[in-house]
Order: structure tokens, then C-alpha cells, then sequence
């Protein structure tokens, strides 16, 4: 498939210039000073989304004490305890009988029920699948579940041949995915706000993936499978207006006629079989469960090979990267975010460091060149109390300038980490040298790093910001594991205690570069004043992370539910890193309690990451496998497959490695 293009543009100066201002204490007003940074006014582009997430990270922060991070359970598992081998032997009767249905035969009649679906209310749904596609759907609702499933494997064969599709012995090569539903339960809770809007409360009332949907209204009964918001990629105010669509529901009918619809949830069990000689398989949210001992040295390298592998696929000739993929579609989304961008660049050079392969290598120094082309010179304006300002000029600090694009600082960053990440070292010492001298230049006189163009950043910082400065700070104890700069000593001291003042209400991705970059610095220094902000943002961590005595849900188990309640998903791959790199500090002090929490979450965190990556199996959904096979879903209910979440995971698994089966330190 033809991936898209990210829209990159040589920069090109101009009359005018853009400030940077900052406040400075003195001993960053040194000769690394900066040179005006001449820009056009930025090219209008589609949008750029980093803003827009940024705002999003504001929903959510990891707790300010680690006793109430305990108490943040994901929902119930409303469904009764089947035996997977029961639902193998309803999907064997919908096998049997679409094949019988196919020669010509009967169907078997009054077969065998088991036991524990006696007197048992529910639907059965056979979907026949073939690369990719649907070709047929069978739904039965007989009061026998084992003939229910020989009646919706009957409709299979019955539609097959209705539609003069070519099968092979009696239909063999088919895919069958079987699901079993249980009864509607009315969902007890406040439907709609003022002027029909929904609450909150109703789009979180199910659990994606394991429950449906339905819609009652006029006499009128609207359903959304569970599997349908997985194949059909429904987020929850999709999958809302799906089903109320399927009734007639109307805005206006939520206000004139509110009482009257009521909205139910019901379970769902989903069993898969890529042929009649292919394994039964019991699916969890549409992928087979990760077992934790699939934990081991050889199978996370083959896990960061597949997944690395896809991430160097998705990047495109001219070094930059196709944004997502989107399966349910069979389309990649058009998107220019330069933030992606960058962080899909870091990943690809954290795995070119790990294979060493020389084509991969050459294409990491491909990415590298396509954005860093983009650096410019920067000066920045002092103001002094007097009101009068001074501007410092030097050819040393770079800033990283994409037209149409903002997020300059954090951008920076990642180039920075990037290119110390490449597995040749520093690509480029003047660029190396001016990015770092920018992330000092950021720090303001309460240890912040901030930097916006045009502008003074004023109050208290903001999570995008906090999120950037963590980036710029692992991006400078890379820098200072080749360079040994003092000065960089200095940035981390000052920067402590800011940000161990914020420890409660800092965004989780923000706290996960933080812990990063101290225990880096850590590992450069060895000072112990280093380590406690460290360990409270790791701790907090491990209290956030789902396990069998919080969340019931076993393809869950593992994921750190960092932001808000009940939805985890890629972004577990960033706080894995965390922990991982926190372990490797623990080890390095002798902090025997601290490194045996530590590693049973790292090897829970690499279990849920590898259970988001889409395989053989839970792609039976999709058309052009290459395009998914390796990828990481963004939430294990929402196969986007944005290219950064891949990356980030890629870094994740990386770190793990490193703390869990890597002896030199």
C-alpha cells in the first residue's frame, strides 16, 4: 500500500525576526549566547495536533500520594466464567455445519449442548472471513447455544453459496470468528445533559472490546458488538451514534423524548479460527493474551525486532515518516505533525543502535538529515528589571524551525536525543553543541526549562511544558554522558527542585522523562541527589499499574493506568521506559525492596506492550497485513496505528531489555 508523506519544506530566512525571551540568571548568560532567529510568517498547514494532546494530558496526572494511587481500579468483568474449551465446541458446530451446508448435506440436528450454556440466554454471531474481508455473517438467538451456533454456521454456508463464492473443501480455507453474547443489562446512570448531550458517565459505561452497545427506542432495538468497536475502529461516541443511527435516534429526540431511550451493555466472548486445520483461539479484545511468561530474553528481542522492523517500514524515502495507519479503513491518515515526527525519529535511531544493521543505520542518518536541516541559529532577548532588554549574540545555541509548525523546544529535544541515540555517536558537533546550549539556555531562575518564541513564559508551567522540559532534560544527560559539561551538572541541580515541587500534579509522560533523565545522570555521575525524585515519580508509577488484585481483566494486567481512570494503552510504553531505567538506579544503589517492585513491573509493563502489538491473529480484520503486522494499537480496543506510539514502544522495550537482561550497566 502507498503510505502517505510527511510535508516537509526547506525553511528559508527572511526580513523581521522572531525573540526568544527568556529570563536568565547569570551564570547562563555566558559566551554560548544566541543569534536572532529570522523566520516568514509560518505556512497555514491542516493542523498540528501536539497542542491539541497537550491539552489532553492535562485530564489526568499521576497521584499525589501513592495511597490513592492504589485505590484506581479499572471496571468489573461483568461476564460469567466460560471454559474456552466450550467456546471451541460452539465454533466447531458453526464450522461443521457451514461445511455440511456447502456439499449439500444436513446440518447436524439437536446436537450436544454442554452443560454450562443450559438455560443459558444469549445471541451467537459466525462471521466468515477471508483476507481480510467479510464475505458472510450468520446470528442465531435459539434457546439451545449449540444449536444456535449449527444454525449461524448453516446461514454462513447458505450466504457463501447464495453469493457464488469459490470455497475449497467445503469451505477449509475460510476464517471463523464466533461470538457468543450474553443478555442486555440497562445501564443505570444519567443518559444526557443539557440540550441532549451525553454524559460522561454514559460514553464510560461499557468496556470496549468486552462489551456491547444497544440502543432501545419506538419499539426499535439497535446493537454494537463488542468486536465491532475493535474491526470498526467505534471510540466510544462513535460506537453511540452507530447504534443510536440503527434506531432513528435524533439530538432533537434526546430532548423531546429523553424517557423513552434507554441505552443497555451486554458481554461478549470471541473465539477465532483462521481455518478448518489452523488452532482455535480465545481473543481478548481481539488479540490472543500475552502470557506473562512469554517474558523471557529471546522473545522480547523477537518482539523488538517484528515491532522495530514496522517502524523502519513506515518510514518513507524522504526520511520522514507516514503518520497512521488506519486498519478499519485500509487507509493511512494524511497528517503533518511534527511532533510525531520526532519522536518516531528517536525510536528508529534507538533501534538502529540495538540491530546495527547497515541499511537501517543509513536510513536512521536519513531521518536525521531530513530534520535537522531545519535547525537554525537563535539569539535570545534578555529582559532586565529597568524594562530595557539585551540581546546576546553568539553562533552557538539552534533551535529546531519546521514552517507551519510550533512546539519548537520539545521538537528540539527529541532531535537531540536522537541524534545521541544514533548508533555512531554525534553525527555533528556544531549541532549537538548549539541544541544543548538552547536546553540550558532555557532554565529560568526557579529551575524550569522553557522556552516559547516571541514571548516570556510567566506562571506556573504548564503540562505541555513539562513534558518538553523532561525530553530536553534526558535529551542533555545523553548529551553530558559524551561531554561531561559542567555546566549541564548545574541545569539538573536547579531543575530538582522545581520539579520535585510539582511531583503531585505533573503529567504523567512529563514525570516519565524526568525519571529518565535523573537516572541517566545518575548513571553519568553517581550523585545520590540525583535519585530521590527519581524514586517518588517511580513509585507512583508501579502504584498505578493494573495487576490481578485490581483489574480483572487479564490482557490488561500490566498496563499503568497513569492518566485517566480504566483507559490504558500505548502511552504505557513511555512509563515502562521509566521504571526500567528507575530499576537500573535501584541496582546501582543497592536498593534491594526498590529493585524487586521494580522488576516484576518491568516484566508486567513488557507483557501489556507486547499484548498491543497487532499479529497474525488479530489481523484477521485487515486487508494489507504489511501495514499493521508489528504495529502498536493505541489502546487494545483501538487499532490507530500512529507511528509514534510504534516508536515509543520501541524505546519501552528497549529500556526493559536493558534493565532485565543487560549485566553491564
Amino acid at each position: 500500500m502507498m503510505q502517505t508523506k510527511f510535508s516537509i519544506k526547506k525553511y528559508m530566512p527572511a526580513s523581521g525576526a522572531i525573540l526568544v525571551v527568556l529570563l536568565m540568571i547569570a551564570w547562563v548568560v555566558t559566551p554560548s549566547g544566541l543569534r536572532v532567529l529570522q523566520a516568514d510568517e509560518p505556512a497555514k498547514v491542516e493542523s498540528t495536533k501536539s497542542d491539541k494532546a497537550a491539552k489532553d494530558a492535562n485530564e489526568a496526572v499521576i497521584p499525589a500520594d501513592n495511597d490513592s494511587a492504589r485505590t484506581r481500579l479499572a471496571g468489573g468483568d461483568i461476564r460469567p466464567a466460560i471454559d474456552q474449551a466450550d467456546l471451541f465446541f460452539l465454533l466447531r458446530y458453526a464450522r461443521r455445519a457451514m461445511s455440511d451446508t456447502l456439499r449439500g448435506k444436513q446440518p447436524t440436528t439437536q446436537p450436544y449442548c454442554p452443560s454450562v450454556f443450559r438455560d443459558f440466554v444469549g445471541d451467537v454471531y459466525v462471521t466468515a472471513w477471508r483476507s481480510g474481508a467479510e464475505i458472510a455473517r450468520g446470528h442465531s438467538k435459539a434457546e439451545n447455544l449449540a444449536e444456535a451456533a449449527v444454525e449461524a454456521g448453516a446461514m454462513i454456508g447458505q450466504q457463501l453459496l447464495k453469493d457464488d463464492v469459490r470455497v475449497r473443501r467445503g469451505g477449509a480455507d475460510i476464517g471463523l470468528e464466533l461470538e457468543l453474547t450474553g443478555p442486555s443489562e440497562l445501564i443505570d446512570v444519567q443518559y444526557f445533559g443539557d440540550s441532549g448531550i451525553w454524559t460522561s458517565e454514559l460514553q464510560s459505561s461499557y468496556e470496549p472490546g468486552i462489551e456491547g452497545f444497544e440502543v432501545r427506542f419506538a419499539d426499535r432495538v439497535g446493537r454494537i458488538l463488542p468486536t465491532d468497536v475493535i474491526e470498526k475502529n467505534y471510540s466510544p461516541d462513535l460506537a453511540l451514534l452507530a447504534t443510536e443511527a440503527q434506531v432513528g435516534v435524533k439530538h432533537e429526540f434526546k430532548v423531546r423524548f429523553a424517557d423513552k431511550i434507554k441505552y443497555y451493555r451486554f458481554w461478549g466472548f470471541q473465539v477465532w479460527q483462521a481455518g478448518s486445520r489452523a488452532p482455535m483461539k480465545l481473543l481478548y479484545r481481539g488479540e490472543e493474551l500475552v502470557p506473562q511468561a512469554a517474558v523471557d530474553g529471546d522473545r522480547l528481542d523477537a518482539t523488538i525486532a517484528r515491532v522495530g522492523g514496522y517502524l523502519h517500514y513506515r518510514q518513507n524515502s524522504n526520511g520522514a515518516f507516514s503518520h497512521e495507519y488506519l486498519p478499519s479503513r485500509d487507509t493511512y491518515h494524511d497528517a503533518n505533525d511534527v511532533l510525531v515526527q520526532l519522536r518516531a525519529l528517536y525510536g528508529l535511531q534507538r533501534y538502529a543502535a540495538r540491530m546495527l544493521h547497515p541499511v537501517l543505520m543509513a536510513d536512521a542518518k536519513k531521518g536525521i538529515e531530513a530534520f535537522s536541516k531545519y535547525l537554525d541559529e537563535l539569539k535570545f532577548k534578555i529582559e532586565k528589571d529597568e524594562g530595557e532588554a539585551e540581546i546576546v549574540d553568539s553562533s552557538d545555541a539552534m533551535i529546531l524551525t519546521i514552517p507551519g509548525h510550533e512546539n519548537h523546544f520539545e521538537t528540539t529535544a527529541y532531535l537531540l536525543l536522537a541524534m545521541t541515540s544514533h548508533p555512531r555517536g554525534r553525527l555533528d558537533d556544531k549541532m549537538l553543541v548549539g541544541m544543548a546550549t538552547t536546553m540550558v539556555g532555557a532554565q529560568l531562575m526557579d529551575g524550569s526549562l522553557r522556552l516559547k518564541l516571541g514571548e516570556a513564559p510567566s506562571g506556573e508551567t504548564t503540562a505541555a511544558e513539562d513534558r518538553a522540559a523532561g525530553t530536553a532534560l534526558f535529551g542533555l544527560a545523553q548529551h553530558y554522558a559524551i561531554t561531561k559539561d559542567a555546566i549541564i551538572e548545574q541545569v539538573f541541580a536547579n531543575a530538582a527542585a522545581y520539579y520535585q515541587g510539582k511531583v503531585g500534579k505533573l503529567d504523567p509522560e512529563a514525570a516519565a522523562w524526568i525519571v529518565r533523565a535523573y537516572a541517566k545522570q545518575h548513571a553519568s555521575t553517581e550523585n545520590p541527589q540525583l535519585l530521590p525524585i527519581v524514586f517518588d515519580l517511580a513509585d507512583r508509577f508501579v502504584a498505578v499499574q493494573l495487576n490481578k488484585d485490581n483489574c480483572p481483566h487479564l490482557e490488561l494486567h500490566g498496563a499503568f493506568n497513569a492518566k485517566q481512570l480504566g483507559v490504558v494503552g500505548a502511552d504505557s510504553a513511555v512509563y515502562l521506559g521509566a521504571v526500567a531505567d528507575a530499576l537500573r538506579a535501584a541496582r546501582r544503589v543497592d536498593d534491594a525492596d526498590r529493585v524487586k517492585r521494580y522488576e516484576a513491573a518491568v516484566r508486567a509493563g513488557v507483557r501489556f506492550v507486547m499484548q498491543l502489538e497487532m499479529t497474525p491473529t488479530g489481523s484477521y480484520f485487515v486487508r494489507s497485513k504489511r501495514d499493521v503486522l508489528g504495529g502498536i494499537r493505541k489502546r487494545p480496543w483501538n487499532v490507530r496505528l500512529r507511528v509514534d506510539d510504534t516508536a515509543l514502544a520501541v524505546d519501552g522495550l528497549l529500556a526493559a531489555r536493558a534493565a532485565l537482561f543487560d549485566t553491564d550497566d
